[in-house]
């Protein structure tokens, strides 16, 4: 799937959509399409790199958490804003992030992400 002609909320969706399947190949494919060489994460209280996000990404899919819906709140051509309400597998709870990136050279560069359980 090519990528140059979506816009930052399209890859996000299609990425989530993918990952519902667990296809591993699929999901990997398309965060190598979306992920600056030089991203980093910053989650809660630690410093992800690309692999190690990818690597987690694909773990939360075999686990079984599932997209409830995804909220698009803002976008323009550095950056990109939106909520992930994500049904936990174990305990059916609802999960929702918030995730803000910055982009560069039409790549995801730079991410914050916070979560909170709502139910």
């Amino acid at each position: 799937m090519g990528t140059e002609n979506m816009t930052k909320f399209d890859m996000v969706k299609a990425l989530l959509n993918t990952g519902q399947g667990k296809d591993r190949s699929v999901i990997i494919n398309l965060l190598n399409e979306a992920i600056h060489a030089d991203y980093m994460l910053v989650r809660e209280t630690e410093l992800v790199v690309a692999e190690d996000m990818k690597k987690y990404t694909v773990q939360m899919f075999e686990e079984g958490w599932v997209v409830q819906e995804l909220k698009f709140l803002f976008e323009n051509e550095e950056s990109l804003a939106f909520n992930v309400f994500w049904t936990e597998p174990q305990s059916e709870k609802t999960y929702v992030t918030t995730n803000l990136q910055l982009w560069k050279d039409g790549k995801c560069w730079r991410e914050i992400i916070s979560g909170k359980y709502t139910s």
